[in-house]
């Protein structure tokens, strides 16, 4: 045994093992997926040639840039399209959905968060990078796009009674498909109801977009977008999707929407990041009143603009 240590460094070979384990393993992995090597896929689509004996002779051209386009793949392209993903991972994870925290404990929190957002992004950002397997095959339920609105709809009130988050998320992806009915929107309402205060599983923002994508007018649409700008304007998903929400207004020249905005700038819990917002879009499709009353504050020095 001693003669064939000398001979060989097993420590050596046992590395060389591991590295080669470690490979095998990852080319089951994201940064291998044939859905993330955009430059690869370019380079097959475009430089290698459809006939055989074509191929036999281009293939010292177009095999060197293959190798270079899956280089830049798997260590350039797919680790900076992951970023985001990382980004609001951490976002999600450290700093939202602590509205009902008291302001002493959200004050408290801040100092971990700010410690941990840098190995929290690390990790989701090589997990996105290395592991992570969206491919349509790995994901479980995929409704049929040609449901008509009335499977929609049952889909739907069935997943959400049983708590159905990805199947939920599944089917508001699907939204723009089916006619607003009445019961859609007041399903859609629902949704956002029950979600709106758990900002990590995104599916009030999404409930949102399907109510406004449309664009058309309806009336309890709009007053569903009032009461959400008077009673959930402290959450964050109503002030990351204010643009959205105001727009609805504007399109219709709601006056219910811009007497709802001014009734927001009486509210004294009203944080002060709404105040030009508000302002701004009340002199874009406010009525002569709603204007009135803004110029008459400025001139009362109540706030400034």
């Amino acid at each position: 045994m001693i003669f064939l240590y000398k001979i060989f460094n097993f420590h050596w070979i046992l590395r060389c093992l591991a590295v080669i384990f470690l490979f095998i393993n990852l080319t089951n992995c994201a940064i291998f997926q044939r859905k993330n090597l955009i430059l690869v896929n370019a380079v097959e689509e475009n430089l290698v040639p459809k006939d055989d004996s074509a191929k036999i002779w281009a293939s010292p051209f177009y095999i060197p840039v293959g190798i270079l386009a899956g280089a830049l793949d798997v260590f350039v392209v797919h680790p900076i399209s992951v970023i985001p993903k990382a980004a609001n991972d951490t976002l999600n994870a450290l700093w939202t959905d602590r509205n009902n925290l008291p302001y002493v404990t959200r004050m408290g929190v801040i100092p971990f968060s700010l410690l941990l957002s840098g190995p929290m992004f690390t990790l989701s950002w090589s997990y996105h990078w290395l592991f992570e397997d969206s491919t349509e095959e790995s994901k479980g339920f995929r409704p049929n796009k040609t449901l008509t609105t009335e499977e929609w709809i049952s889909k739907l009130e069935i997943a959400l009674e049983s708590n159905s988050n990805e199947e939920i998320g599944d089917l508001l992806n699907l939204c723009e498909l089916n006619t607003k009915t009445d019961k859609q929107i007041k399903l859609l309402i629902k949704v956002y109801q029950k979600y709106k205060s758990n900002a990590r599983l995104n599916l009030s923002s999404m409930a949102l977009y399907c109510l406004l994508s449309k664009g058309y007018y309806n009336p309890t649409i709009e007053d569903f977008v009032v009461q959400i700008f008077l009673k959930d304007h402290s959450l964050d998903i109503i002030y990351n999707n204010r643009n959205n929400l105001v727009a609805y207004f504007i399109q219709n020249r709601s006056q219910k929407g811009s007497k709802a905005l001014i009734e927001m700038l009486s509210d004294e819990s009203l944080n002060n990041r709404w105040i030009p917002f508000i302002v701004d879009n009340l002199f874009i499709f406010g009525y002569k009143e709603e204007k009135d009353e803004i110029i008459n504050r400025v001139i009362k020095k109540k706030y400034s603009i």
